[in-house]
């Protein structure tokens, strides 16, 4: 998969975002934009096998100035591996590196250690540090990792999706089932025009018989209440041991110790702690590991900052994340608020996502969001805290989401490689149900819910708005949003004001309000970058009245015929189904008669805005 957007100046964009109109044959989204390039990223290495006192190495190749003459390159097609000294993708140190967008082709090559003799070891270990990128996680892997077992190569490992932060990771491979006196990794990549991988610190190893430590804090920023905080061990040794595990939060004095028993070699566990019920604050976790008999100490202790904070928003803001920093503000991958009457963004903290989140709504009091490329469910606070709290089932690439606060409903977008898919969605157990398909043919690129359950959709292909009809998920076009929208963006509906906004982005990012009834798109004021999250949040949706309303007068109610609307001011008035769909729209002037005579008989919501108010009552039809 190729990068595609060649704009002004001959500027290939490489942003982490969807793209228009490409004729693409999967899913028509462009790469990963790499906003911190130009600078050297930091790096410590995070060894997962901490290798003891008593270690053999068989091999130990870090690629800091070079790569070895001992060390193989073969190369089918393209420019092959070749070392770096961390500065062409901010790797941040000396690396082996093969790279299929520096060639503008296809690279196809191998990456070979020399042989050494492990037959002598008891338990063998593969550590390596890498950073593999690419371009869809729709493709097969094409990066991957094979050893010789004495007569052939196996795989071990394959990659095909982004490594966090686009940053080096740690990876510990056990591969004592093909130790041989010909023993030998090769790290091979075959891709055409679609990003990079990168290797250092390659280490084969005998671990220490007794040799256990923490491998991760498994819990990061969280909102105050009660919960189990978790830990993982590992065993880095080759015997089979049990130990005990210790977790101490400061400032506060929680401890807990808890017992793992008869962990196997090379194996991890993830331990649970007592329960903690912290306040709003800033906390140190230390968790280590306590075995008699360990050779090596210096991966028993693990220490991390938590921040624990209250859940808390400013009412009618809209809440967006800085996909791309066209305008050099500094805030990519920020979460950002956006002015409702000038567009200006401001930043409001560093999301701590993998990847930016494309999509997301204000949920009963709280804002989610969407991963791109992972489905990974988000809570993001009004502080800028983004939370993990996992990963969507059911779907294949999420591109909108939205509350329906009158009937309690989570709806997802999801686009199938050729059109989009309307989904519900169940936050607790995060499992996504389809209701059915919006279009064979198109890319519903945000979508939003109004306060009558109503649910719209802007599309990329046709820059058009589209109305779903949320019991068959079909969608209706409504009319041409009267600008070329391009790359990801979200829409969000402010449901005390009655507004559908738009975070869109046609040559540059701007707020728009977009009109239900016509579809027509209204810039409020650019902010240049790309924002493609759009989540409005407000106290309470506007209500759903029985019989009457506040600001307007309807009769008769029940109705078979005409029913007549009586408005102080100016106002705009729009009728819709229970599924959502929008059967009449039209501004009026102190009243209207309507007729419903046509109308299927059942349930209806008349919603009139006036005064930048609005307010809805139910209207039966018989």
């Amino acid at each position: 998969m190729k990068k595609l957007f060649t704009l002004t100046l001959s500027v290939i964009f490489a942003f982490s975002l969807y793209a228009q109109n490409t004729g693409l044959a999967s899913s028509q989204m462009s790469a990963k934009q790499k906003s911190d390039n130009s600078a050297v990223a930091t790096f410590t290495k995070k060894a997962l096998k901490n290798k003891g006192t008593t270690a053999t190495n068989y091999i130990d190749e870090s690629f800091a100035t070079a790569i070895p003459v001992t060390w193989t390159v073969t190369t089918t097609s393209g420019t092959g591996w070749f070392w770096d000294n961390g500065s062409q993708n901010g790797y941040g140190q000396g690396c082996a590196l093969i790279d299929s967008d520096l060639s503008g082709g296809l690279e196809d090559g191998f990456l070979t250690s020399p042989t050494v003799n492990t037959s002598g070891a008891t338990a063998l270990i593969l550590e390596y540090n890498y950073n593999f990128q690419k371009f869809s996680t729709n493709e097969p892997d094409s990066g991957w990792v094979e050893v010789y077992n004495g007569s052939s190569w196996v795989w071990v490992m394959g990659y095909h999706a982004d490594s966090p932060n686009d940053l080096p990771q740690p990876e510990s491979i056990d591969v004592t089932a093909y130790s041989n006196a010909n023993f030998a990794v090769r790290f091979g990549y075959t891709a055409d025009y679609c990003w990079h991988f990168e290797i250092s610190d390659v280490l084969v190893f005998e671990p220490d018989a007794d040799d256990v430590g923490t491998a991760s804090i498994d819990f990061g920023d969280q909102l105050t209440g009660a919960f189990d905080p978790t830990a993982t061990v590992q065993n880095y040794g080759s015997s089979a041991q049990s130990f005990d595990v210790t977790m101490n939060i400061t400032p506060g004095g929680y401890t807990s110790t808890q017992s793992v028993t008869s962990l196997a070699a090379s194996a991890t566990q993830q331990v649970t702690f007592a329960n903690w019920n912290p306040t709003a604050g800033t906390y140190t976790v230390q968790v280590y590991t306590s075995l008699a008999t360990d050779s090596d100490h210096n991966n028993d202790t693990l220490t991390a900052v938590v921040e624990i904070t209250d859940l808390s928003y400013t009412n009618g803001t809209i809440y967006g994340y800085n996909a791309y920093d066209a305008s050099s503000s500094g805030l990519g991958d920020y979460i950002v608020t956006v002015d409702k009457g000038t567009g200006a963004q401001t930043g409001v903290a560093l999301a701590s996502t993998n990847a930016f989140l494309s999509c997301g709504d204000y949920v009963d009091n709280t804002i989610y969001g969407v991963e791109y490329g992972t489905a990974t469910l988000y809570i993001v606070n009004g502080n800028g805290m983004t939370i993990n709290v996992g990963a969507i089932s059911g779907v294949t690439d999420i591109t909108g989401f939205a509350h329906d606060a009158l009937n309690d409903i989570v709806y997802l977008a999801d686009y199938n490689g050729v059109g989009t898919d309307l989904y519900t969605l169940d936050i607790p157990t995060l499992t996504a149900t389809m209701v059915g398909n919006i279009s064979a043919t198109n890319l519903m690129i945000g979508i939003a819910a109004g306060n009558a359950g109503e649910l719209w959709a802007i599309d990329l292909i046709s820059d058009s708005l589209v109305s779903i009809n949320t019991t068959t998920g079909a969608g209706t076009f409504i009319g041409p949003l009267g600008v070329d929208i391009n790359y990801a963006q979200d829409i969000g509906f402010d449901r005390e004001n009655a507004i559908l906004y738009g975070t869109l982005y046609t040559t540059e990012g701007g707020l728009y309000t977009i009109d239900v009834a016509t579809a027509a798109a209204t810039l409020v004021g650019t902010f240049t970058d790309e924002i493609s999250m759009c989540a409005v949040a407000a106290n309470a949706p506007v209500g759903i009245n029985e019989t009457q309303a506040n600001t307007f007068t309807m009769y008769p109610n029940p109705a078979d015929n005409m029913i007549t609307i009586n408005v102080d001011n100016d106002a705009f008035v729009t009728i819709s189904d229970l599924a959502g769909r929008i059967v009449y729209t039209s501004q009026i002037n102190t009243s209207a008669n309507i007729s419903v005579a046509d109308y299927n008989s059942g349930i209806y919501f008349v919603t009139v805005l006036q005064n930048n108010q609005s307010e809805t009552i139910k209207l039966i039809v018989e």
